[in-house]
């Protein structure tokens, strides 16, 4: 979902915490960690692809309609069909988005928590920003 998702990776949160803060209960099937690995293996190669980055650009033109947000949505739910967990979609895209945080040591493998630059500022509560 991107840096606005609060799985982004932004902030250290434990499973727990994310259970709490999410408005759709746990996964009734839990995707195994091997398997939850090849699939954001596959989520990056899809990313990094011709396609998606023309998909991606064309989605942040004035005049598109569709949203990056949109097309990474549907590049997850392209990675549960190729790996067979249509029939599960939603719970198969929450395992996934909730992936690094279940798995912590899985943190490095997408692209969006890798290289995410987001971090807490310098401003305190009063100053003027």
């Amino acid at each position: 979902m991107g840096m606005v998702h609060y799985t982004s990776g932004r902030r250290n949160l434990t499973y727990e915490e994310l259970i709490k803060s999410n408005a759709t209960k746990p996964s009734k099937s839990f995707i195994p960690k091997s398997l939850l690995k090849l699939m954001l293996i596959r989520e990056n190669e899809l990313r990094i692809s011709d396609e998606y980055q023309k998909r991606f650009h064309e989605a942040e033109q004035t005049s598109s309609s569709t949203s990056w947000l949109d097309v990474a949505d549907e590049l997850q739910r392209q990675v549960i069909r190729e790996f067979h967990l249509d029939e599960e979609m939603n719970d198969a895209l929450l395992c996934l988005r909730c992936a690094t945080q279940i798995y912590p040591d899985l943190k490095d493998i997408p692209l969006y928590t890798k290289y995410n630059r987001a971090r807490d500022g310098d401003l305190q509560v009063g100053d003027i920003a």
